[in-house]
């Protein structure tokens, strides 16, 4: 049964980048997604959700919905819970600059 899953789960290039872009972000809404690859990502999403690798919720009251990864996610990449996700420090260094940098550009364009 999971060779039959993990063979349904064939993803494109754009599926993998949002994929990948919410798994280490989560949650976030489909315009951060768009703000990230500033490219349209609605049938990335669409995909991840029908394949069941994303699901679409309400956090924290928020206006938007936002994506999150699904079990499903975490048995087809064989963890057990996201923080099992592969990084370094150095990643989540840059990582974290580039998203608050990402925040900061938000926020100036809001003015």
């Amino acid at each position: 049964q999971l060779i039959e899953q993990k063979s349904q789960m064939k993803l494109s290039q754009a599926a993998m980048e949002v994929l990948s872009i919410i798994a280490y972000n989560q949650p976030l809404s489909r315009s951060d997604i768009e703000l990230i690859r500033s490219i349209n990502s609605d049938g990335a999403v669409k995909t991840l959700i029908a394949k069941g690798l994303v699901e679409a919720k309400v956090v924290n009251e928020q206006r938007s919905q936002q994506l999150i990864t699904t079990d499903l996610f975490l048995n087809v990449f064989g963890i057990s819970n996201i923080e099992d996700l592969p990084t370094t420090e150095e990643d989540d260094e840059e990582m974290d600059a580039f998203f608050s940098n990402l925040v900061n550009q938000k926020g100036e364009n809001n003015d």
